[in-house]
């Protein structure tokens, strides 16, 4: 990922609560890779895994409700 956007707030979330080292390691990448100034970590269930990170107007989505749209769209 090359996005920078130093300064801005990167938002998480995950389907289940992360535990305090999977925070950590998302912090540090998130700090190194995009200059996320803050990480606020969320918990939603309905995202069923992986992760949805936003940061700024950008939506990185990991998830697995995310996939399975996207399948679903190609299918049509």
């Amino acid at each position: 990922m090359t996005l920078r956007l130093k300064g801005e707030t990167a938002d998480v979330t995950s389907a289940l609560t992360l535990t305090e080292d999977e925070k950590a390691t998302v912090k540090k990448d998130l700090t190194a890779k995009v200059g996320a100034k803050e990480v606020n970590f969320h918990v939603n269930p309905a995202i069923l895994g992986g992760l949805v990170i936003k940061v700024g107007d950008k939506v990185m989505d990991g998830s697995v409700a995310g996939r399975l749209e996207s399948l679903r769209q190609n299918l049509k």
